[in-house]
């Protein structure tokens, strides 16, 4: 793999850990910056004659703040989707255990994109939701 796609393929991998706020992007680009000196500085030979250090950092940011933004989706898609898999559920009064499961297979199916704590929140979000809405409602006598 040429150093110019080891730097792409770090940028794109430091994407999701900066979506989760276990790295700060600024951080990030720091080690990409780090990376690209070091290889400005050994200059191998399969280094492309077109390359500038402000240019594969350019590109590398683009690619660590589109990776990000990605995983910031499909972390969504999956909020969403948890809660409306768990209300439904809710509604139909299914076991607490049956529905937190369920939610992890979503999480598990869209490829982790949440952590287990993050999987857990939603779930006991679309509860106070669905008990809130309980309470709300006219009863029947």
């Amino acid at each position: 793999m040429r150093p110019v796609d080891r730097i792409n393929a770090m940028a794109e991998e430091m994407g999701k850990p900066c979506a989760r706020g276990m790295i700060h992007p600024s951080h990030a680009l720091a080690a990409i910056t780090r990376s690209v000196v070091r290889i400005d500085t050994e200059r191998p030979p399969d280094l492309p004659i077109h390359f500038t250090v402000a240019g594969t950092i350019h590109t590398a940011h683009g690619i660590l703040k589109r990776a990000a933004k990605a995983h910031v989706d499909r972390m969504n898609a999956t909020r969403r989707a948890i809660q409306k898999d768990a209300m439904a559920r809710l509604e139909q009064r299914q076991p607490a255990n049956a529905i937190r499961a369920e939610a992890h297979n979503i999480n598990g199916e869209a490829g982790f994109p949440l952590m287990e704590h993050q999987v857990e929140e939603q779930v006991r979000a679309a509860a106070e939701i669905i008990m809130k809405r309980r309470a709300e409602a006219p009863h029947a006598q």
